[in-house]
């Protein structure tokens, strides 16, 4: 997760684009690795609902599990989605802690798909 101040909105003649004119830190910009294509925006506030955790092991085991919440897994059901496949990532974002899971439709090669939109 990169912090950005967003500088200009514009909504310039299709609904389907919006330009945005951010600025953002060089340690932010360099967490990019290198990827400019395919950035996914959020507002922080919006990660809200509230998530169960069990562990497994010994009693200060560091193995947790985050339970997908129920009101989600109705909302974006395993016949459309490959939950199989997932992908997870962990980014710190001030003081707090972000883990982002990427969980493909059915049918869809996501590296194939990035690679057309480059």
């Amino acid at each position: 997760m990169v912090w950005i101040k967003i500088l200009e909105f514009n909504q310039k003649g299709s609904s389907n684009s919006i330009l945005l004119k951010v600025l953002a830190g060089e340690p932010e910009f360099r967490q990019l690795l290198g990827y400019t294509d395919h950035i996914c925006m959020f507002a922080t506030h919006t990660v809200d609902e509230p998530v169960k955790i069990t562990k497994t092991g010994a009693r200060h085991s560091f193995a947790k599990w985050f339970l997908l919440p129920a009101k989600l897994r109705v909302e974006f059901g395993a016949d459309e989605y490959d939950f199989n496949s997932a992908k997870a990532g962990a980014i710190r974002y001030k003081e707090g802690l972000f883990f982002i899971y990427r969980v493909d439709r059915k049918g869809i090669d996501s590296s194939a798909e990035e690679a057309k939109g480059k």
